[in-house]
């Protein structure tokens, strides 16, 4: 009888068509010290068993992978196949985004021995695939944030445009162009929309972090009996792309009533002096 390590020494992980013992809803001490019979096919084909003892159970993220995986020492994995060799190695880092490098210098170092490097990503296209997925999503919500904000800030701009036709028209008078005018109003657009940005910026990084010192409770994905406590990252590509949006917007809002106010009439503006 072998004993299952699940802590210590070289472990192998086995992917069984059917598990005979199922401890997703039995507590862990009530299947220590049981005996159970593991029933695999060898490299050879031909069917062998063996008999090993449960010291502890354990649960990931998906409950699919809990219902058919069990971890027992590389050994006791060998004897139960039959085999001497082991397909497939995996390596397990703190941080993932040391994957490529990680990946870079075990290539370096297998390379001689024939063996391929693949890393996680690289074997699950489905998590690019989410990815890019949510980002379509997250663009059309950009897109109407933009449109929501243009609308917004095209409305302001405009009738403080038009309150100010007769400045605009005693710098017409005295010999400027509507090329000044438009810069005039648009200069003005691109300050307030820095402005505005930057002050919404901070807003947003300061409810970014209080909301993730918080916690956003989500309910378990499928496939998975585990939820999980969201945050909301921030990255410079998150805080850039939203002050460019708020900046980009105002400067758009402000073309129209630019060129509105720079096609009207220095008489007629002029009249809206008084």
């Amino acid at each position: 009888m072998r004993r299952i390590a699940l802590i210590t020494g070289a472990l192998a992980v086995l992917v069984l068509a059917a598990v005979t013992l199922n401890t997703a809803n039995a507590a862990p001490r009530s299947v220590q010290g049981s005996v159970v019979s593991l029933v695999a096919p060898t490299v050879d084909e031909s069917m062998n068993t063996l008999d090993v003892e449960v010291v502890g159970t354990f649960q990931s993220f998906s409950s699919d992978y809990d219902d058919r995986v069990i971890k027992l020492p590389l050994g006791t994995a060998q004897e139960l196949l039959d085999t001497k060799g082991a397909n497939v190695l995996v390596v397990l880092l703190d941080e993932t985004r040391n994957t490529a490098s990680m990946a870079k210098r075990v290539s370096d170092q297998v390379q001689a021995l024939g063996l391929e490097v693949r890393t996680w990503d690289w074997l699950n296209d489905f998590y690019w695939k989410t990815v890019a997925l949510y980002d379509r999503q997250f663009g059309v919500l950009r897109l109407i944030v933009l449109l929501m904000v243009m609308l917004a800030v095209v409305g302001a701009i405009n009738v403080g445009v038009l309150e100010r036709a007769g400045e605009f028209g005693t710098m017409r008078a005295l010999g400027n162009t509507s090329w000044d005018v438009m810069r005039v109003v648009i200069v003005e657009g691109t300050l307030l929309g820095m402005i505005g940005a930057l002050v919404g910026v901070a807003l947003g990084i300061g409810l970014a972090l209080l909301i993730s010192k918080i916690g956003i409770p989500m309910p378990p994905p499928p496939n998975s009996n585990l939820g999980f406590t969201a945050l909301i990252r921030l990255g410079p590509s998150v805080v850039v792309g939203a002050l460019l949006v708020g900046l980009f917007a105002t400067v758009l809002a402000s073309v129209a009533p630019a060129v509105r106010v720079s096609r009207l009439p220095i008489v007629e503006a002029l009249r809206r002096i008084v």
